[in-house]
């Protein structure tokens, strides 16, 4: 893991810079705004369980452990005391849903195990620089993350690589599958010769490190990410047509506005 780090670090976009000593640095905060079945978590140097609640803030150096079964989750915002979770978007939002997120944070999927190792600010006067880093040892994340300024660094790892984040959405598992939402996402993982490789995972693709394959996102599975995200985080919504991978063209009945069902049909895009 050391050796795919210090790679990662030589990468230019996810090179943290130097800062001053004159700055200012102190710790962020992950603020729970929302919570599904059972969660528990854990502070360094305690080995007690604590209950995950609604509303708590908990610092870098935690460790939040979801239960097993569908419907356990927990979302955290970065960096936010005011955060509160958004209402449950309708159908006609999550299909003319444009990707933009507007807040950093997690959703922590069911069975899933997650250090949040290094949260920090740093006020330069010029801007502010984060550094933002986890350690995903089992289960799933669905991450969303603004437009990082250039000396700021976002990374996850998993037991066989990590994840070096700039601003995009993303859903990443510890068994090394990435599918990214908007924007890239850069991974460094040791291969079966030992040798670190890194790839790229663009807008709408999934990559897997057991096979080294990079494919299109399957619509429904899309569709199910696209929902996650959207009652995670509050997010900018513009009415876009939506486009699989396939290239067929979804439209969505406008009947839905006034509580109808929602009609989805397709074309051949030319």
């Amino acid at each position: 893991m050391r050796q795919i780090r210090n790679f990662v670090a030589g990468i230019a976009v996810l090179t943290l810079a130097s800062v001053a000593t004159a700055s200012a640095q102190t710790d962020g905060i992950a603020k729970v705004v929302a919570k599904g079945g059972d969660a528990r978590y854990f502070v360094p140097g305690d080995s007690t369980p604590h209950d995950v609640k609604v509303g708590m803030i908990l610092k870098p150096g935690v460790t939040i452990q979801t239960a097993s079964g569908q419907g356990n989750f927990v979302d955290v915002v970065l960096n936010n005391a005011s955060a509160v979770a958004p209402t449950t978007p309708s159908p006609s939002t999550v299909a003319h849903w444009q990707p933009k997120a507007e807040q950093d944070g997690v959703r922590i999927n069911e069975n899933t195990v997650l250090v949040v190792d290094k949260l920090s600010r740093t006020e330069t006067g010029a801007d502010v620089v984060t550094d933002t880093e986890m350690d995903l040892k089992a289960g799933s994340i669905l991450g969303t993350v603004k437009k990082l300024t250039p000396s700021s660094k976002y990374e996850v790892k998993i037991p066989n690589g990590v994840a070096g984040i700039r601003g995009t959405i993303f859903w990443l598992s510890a068994s090394g599958i990435l599918r990214v939402l908007d924007g890239s996402v850069v991974i460094a993982y040791v291969g079966s010769g030992g040798n670190v490789i890194t790839q790229i995972v663009n807008f709408g693709e999934q990559f897997d490190i057991n096979t080294g394959l990079v494919t299109p996102i399957d619509v429904n599975v899309r569709l199910d990410l696209v929902r996650m995200a959207l009652e995670f985080l509050p997010v900018n919504i513009q009415p876009i047509t939506f486009i699989a991978p396939d290239h067929r063209i979804f439209f969505v009945s406008p009947t839905e506005a006034n509580g109808g069902t929602v009609i989805f049909t397709d074309a051949i895009r030319k």
